[in-house]
């Protein structure tokens, strides 16, 4: 393997796992009224919730290990990039979706839950088609696949159904 090439995955490495780190300083508090941006809003229940590992990635990187002296010499083999799950929908808030929906979810900055109990919970949903989907005010192509909302910097509306933060996203939606 050339020493450009090992230099370029070392880069790409270093580049895809600071981007996002570094995009935010500090986590900003979630502003309700961003759930104007959600392309569906329902309440379900969440069934086969798994954490999903990037290969791509981990290969990349232990290529990289193999060729360098100055990385550390393990990293975690199971690095969750994604959360894949159903909601089975109870009530439709706002969009129009099916009973069953099947979403990823990138969890943004914040560390994915390694578990979600079945809920019920008050989930708004975007678009998956542009990378950051979760950053307000791209516009893009729209695939039809939907990802818990989370906007950047911030943590994701998915909340229990029951809870406070559900009735303050309820209340900023029929002041919109």
């Amino acid at each position: 393997m050339s020493c450009f090439r090992i230099f370029g995955i070392g880069i790409v490495l270093l580049i895809s796992w600071t981007t996002v780190a570094s995009a935010c300083s500090r986590r900003h508090k979630l502003d309700y009224a961003d759930v104007k941006d959600a392309e569906a809003i329902v309440v379900g229940h969440i069934e086969d919730y798994q954490l999903v590992a990037d290969q791509a990635a981990q290969d990349g990187y232990r290529a990289t290990l193999d060729q360098s002296s100055t990385l550390p010499p393990t990293f975690d083999e199971n690095i969750p990039v994604a959360a894949h799950f159903d909601i089975v929908v109870d009530e439709v808030l706002r969009g129009s979706v099916g009973r069953r929906l099947q979403i990823s979810w990138s969890g943004g900055n914040y560390q994915l839950p390694p578990t979600l109990a079945p809920g019920p919970y008050f989930i708004a949903l975007t678009d998956t088609s542009y990378p950051f989907s979760n950053m307000p005010g791209f516009n893009m192509a729209k695939t039809g696949k939907l990802t818990v909302l989370q906007p950047l910097c911030t943590r994701a509306f998915l909340f229990p159904a029951d809870s406070k933060d559900a009735e303050s996203t309820t209340r900023a939606l029929r002041e919109r």
